[in-house]
Formats: C-alpha cells, structure tokens, sequence
C-alpha cells in the first residue's frame, strides 16, 4: 500500500497487525456477547407497535384524507363550457331547419353559504379523524401494556 508524500518503507506492513488488535480491543466490549440479548423494554414494544399497526396505518390515512378533504372544500365549482351544434343535417341550402351553433360558459354560484357550511363540515371532519387516530394510538398503547405485562 502506498500513502503519497508518506515513504517510509515496510512501515504500514508493520502497522496493519497493531491496528487491528486495537481496532478489535474496541469492538469487542462493545458487542453483546452470542448467547446474551438486549432486554426487550416496554418502550421498545410500544415503538415496535406504533411502527408496524395497521390500525394505526389505517388512522393516519384517515387523517390524511381528511385534511386534503378540508384542503378542496373551500374551492369554487369548476365552470363548464359547452359547444353544441344543432340541425347539422341541414347544412344545404335546402328549405330545411338552418344550422344552430351555440357556445356556453356556466358558472355555479353558491348563495345561502353552502361553501362555507362545506368548508365547517371538513373541517368537522378533520377533528374528528384526529381524535379517532388519538384514540386508536390510545387503545393500542393500552393493548400492548396490558400484554406485556402478562409476559
């Protein structure tokens, strides 16, 4: 091996047994030994539950889904544009029905404060799903007490 701007000959040959008999006094106290295990606290298994719970997964989305509900109730109605063309079969001038061509842009204006009663029955809805996920997290702590204590 060869260090640049470092040449003294033969004297990382002579470093690397040194080094790993130090780097192994290091490791070794800090590794459990085989047959010995980490006690499994009260904490870890709250942790571990609270990672891997579905009802927990399942409250969260809800959550989720009820902030993005909150998030779009506040908007407007989307206009609609429409273009129609009638009597089309008419398009000779024939003594028939003339061609009737109409281009029509709608917009829905909410009166009797419908988008602010959407946007209270979201938000309602968030609250809600918070303190449905509160809890779930709840129920599921106290599950996981209750057995571990029976271990």
């Amino acid at each position: 091996m060869r260090i640049p701007g470092f040449r003294v000959p033969g004297l990382v040959p002579a470093l690397c047994p040194v080094l790993t008999v130090l780097f192994c006094l290091v490791l070794i106290p800090a590794a459990p030994a085989a047959g010995q295990q980490a006690p499994f606290t009260l904490g870890d298994a709250l942790a571990r539950a609270r990672d891997t719970s579905p009802e927990g997964a399942a409250a969260d989305a809800r959550v989720e889904a009820a902030q993005r509900a909150v998030d779009v109730s506040g908007r407007l109605l989307n206009p609609v544009a429409e273009f129609r063309w009638e009597n089309w079969g008419s398009l000779a001038p024939a003594p028939g029905l003339p061609p009737d061509v109409f281009a029509t842009l709608t917009q829905t204006v909410e009166l009797g404060g419908k988008r602010a009663l959407r946007r209270d029955t979201a938000a309602a809805g968030l609250g809600t799903a918070r303190a449905g996920a509160s809890v779930a997290r709840y129920l599921l702590s106290l599950d996981i007490t209750r057995a571990y204590m029976e271990a």
